[in-house]
């Protein structure tokens, strides 16, 4: 009994235990972006004080000017610049006025930090009807509220698409395909736990000048062949299917085995 009450808690310890309930009444009852969800997104709580405080609370320190010359504001466009994203200066300023919100105050962050992981730009192709390349770039919250990395990109007329996970890297983004076929390519996105071997792939589609996912399946990292860019295809105008391979699924008889998931929007 001992022995059987370790395995159970170092398994809810290593965040492993979220595939299959053994009662298959209760599995129809977790959805699989609840289970996506649970694993991908895990808050950090250092950050939860902040969230707390109210308005007036943060009014007396909405742009905290930093002491040591090595820190810089997030929003510090000219640094991000010069340093991480040259030539997109004004791209930047644009960026940084739409999202910054300065109402619940701006990070600050070493700058040494910001250089050491920034991982540069990826170029995705030609994503909109203006017949020029575009490109992709991550960057971490803008202020306090804020929580999670989002995706810019190098044509300012597109959003930037906002995630939950402090794992964000350009190469987990790659076009789609325009599924739809109103001219504008829908993007796939690898979203990352940072810890666990349960990933996530994303289909987000571009709606009235906001991204919206159309479609999700796990990612399983005990089995990433075919590569992410494989595993979306176009089936109809507006449908899709995901391959999907993992011992985390709501049906059994899935349970790693390759297996198209379909969708439509």
């Amino acid at each position: 009994m001992t022995y059987r009450l370790t395995i159970l808690t170092l398994l809810a310890l290593s965040g492993i235990c979220c595939c299959r309930n053994d009662s298959q009444d209760k599995q129809n009852h977790i959805t699989i972006k609840h289970g996506i969800n649970s694993m991908l997104y895990s808050h950090d709580s250092t950050r939860l004080p902040a969230i707390k405080k109210s308005i007036p609370e943060l009014e007396n320190n909405l742009f905290p000017r930093p002491k040591n010359p090595h820190e810089v504001l997030s929003t510090d466009a000219k640094f991000y610049g010069e340093h991480l994203l040259k030539g997109y200066t004004k791209k930047l300023r644009y960026y940084f006025d739409k999202y910054e919100d300065s109402s619940n105050g701006v990070r600050i962050y070493m700058d040494t930090i910001l250089i050491k992981y920034f991982e540069g730009v990826k170029e995705l192709g030609y994503l909109n009807r203006d017949k020029i390349k575009d490109s992709v770039f991550v960057l971490p919250e803008l202020n306090i509220i804020e929580e999670g990395e989002s995706y810019y990109f190098s044509d300012t007329t597109i959003p930037r698409l906002h995630t939950e996970s402090f794992c964000c890297h350009p190469d987990n983004m790659f076009l789609a395909g325009d599924i739809d076929e109103d001219g504008i390519s829908e993007v796939g996105l690898f979203v990352s736990s940072c810890t666990s071997r349960y990933k996530a792939l994303y289909v987000y589609s571009l709606k009235n000048n906001k991204w919206k996912e159309v479609g999700h399946v796990y990612f399983d990292i005990f089995y990433e062949k075919p590569k992410k860019e494989m595993r979306i295809r176009k089936t109809g105008k507006g449908k899709f299917e995901m391959l999907e391979i993992s011992d985390c699924v709501s049906d059994k008889k899935y349970a790693r085995k390759p297996h198209w998931v379909n969708f439509s929007f």
